[in-house]
């Protein structure tokens, strides 16, 4: 029985793969273009000026900063999509009179969203340490980045958003919209808050405050969202 679960699950994971397949392939192909587009024009622009690690510390600096807001769109698009494509093409009836229950179904798109999580995270992971390799011979890239811990948070905020909206929707666009978003609402409305209230904190915890708000909210989103997919109306 355990193995008939697992293979049914297998095929539900595989079946949600093939619906963004055009969003993963068209990243697989935009991001090392992005990449080497953006190597090219700093080491054309620079490479009578500085040395070359210098540069690849400029290039990994624009890719990861470019790499956090492209995985944002990404993260709704996908959230997004796998929600509502099979409500666009009414074959979530069909699925819902075969023997999946809806938990199976639903647990196979949270795998497939947890998939591109992580992705994104191994990708700012790679980034991060070749930035933090080649920053030590630059003194032109310096300040602080955006860490792994708002990184997360901005992600998980913009995919509990999209997850939540699209467990009702059956238009792609609005829960991508709703992702991208929700989140800035939420961080404008937590640093409004805080300013009002005048809190003495420092930089770093009231930026800490305001990623966990995100990912707090993001969370909601994900729970709200998969309760009313296994409660709600699929038509």
């Amino acid at each position: 029985m355990k193995t008939k679960a697992l293979t049914m699950l297998k095929a539900l994971f595989y079946k949600d793969l093939r619906i963004v397949k055009p969003i993963l392939v068209l990243l697989a192909v935009a991001t090392p273009l992005t990449f080497v587009a953006i190597a090219g024009i700093c080491f054309y622009s620079m490479h009578s000026e500085r040395s070359h690690e210098s540069i690849l510390a400029t290039v990994f600096h624009l890719s990861l900063q470019i790499s956090i807001y492209a995985s944002y769109l990404s993260i709704a698009f996908v959230c997004s999509t796998v929600l509502t494509a099979e409500r666009q093409d009414r074959s979530i009836e069909f699925l819902s009179y075969l023997p999946p229950l809806r938990l199976h179904i639903l647990l196979s798109k949270l795998a497939l969203v947890a998939l591109c999580l992580v992705a994104c995270l191994s990708l700012f992971g790679c980034l991060r340490v070749l930035l933090e390799y080649f920053q030590d011979f630059s003194t032109e890239v310096s300040g602080r980045d955006i860490g792994a811990g708002d990184a997360i948070g901005m992600w998980v905020g913009c995919a509990g958003a999209s997850w939540f909206i699209g467990s009702f929707s059956k238009s792609t666009g609005l829960p991508a919209l709703a992702g991208i978003l929700s989140p800035m609402l939420v961080i404008a409305a937590v640093q409004i808050s805080l300013h009002m209230t005048e809190s003495s904190m420092s930089l770093d915890t009231m930026q800490s405050v305001v990623s966990n708000s995100v990912l707090l909210f993001g969370l909601a989103g994900f729970i709200s969202g998969s309760l009313f997919f296994l409660n709600g109306d699929w038509t």
